[in-house]
């Protein structure tokens, strides 16, 4: 008798209940800075967050150390941190492949540290 109340309540949800909000795309713009002083690059990131009901989100990550696609590696922590993402150590290219995730990134080199 329980089962069958359960059955019908969830029945009833079934117009309620919406499709989990997921992600479609992700998309990292990057930027870099060479410290001539002390031979450093640094770089900072904008990324957009696409979800599959067309919403979209945006972060900042500002400017950290980091040369080559450390750009990269920190724009996804800042998703985790935000709990956007929630990787478990996967490496997040595997992350996307793995979950159908859009990823698009690219970054301008050579940038002056005031447009990071």
């Amino acid at each position: 008798m329980q089962i069958i109340f359960i059955i019908n309540i969830l029945n009833n949800l079934k117009g309620v209940i919406t499709m989990k909000k997921e992600i479609f795309a992700i998309i990292i713009t990057g930027k870099k800075w060479f410290d001539k002083n002390y031979g450093n690059t640094h770089h900072s990131s904008n990324i957009t967050v696409i979800y599959n009901d067309k919403s979209i989100k945006n972060f900042y990550n500002p400017s950290q150390y980091g040369y080559g696609d450390q750009y990269l590696y920190t724009s996804f922590q800042l998703l985790e941190k935000e709990k956007v993402l929630n990787l478990n150590g996967e490496f997040y290219w595997r992350y996307c492949r793995d979950n159908n995730i859009i990823l698009n990134y690219s970054c301008a080199e050579n940038c002056r540290k005031k447009d990071l």
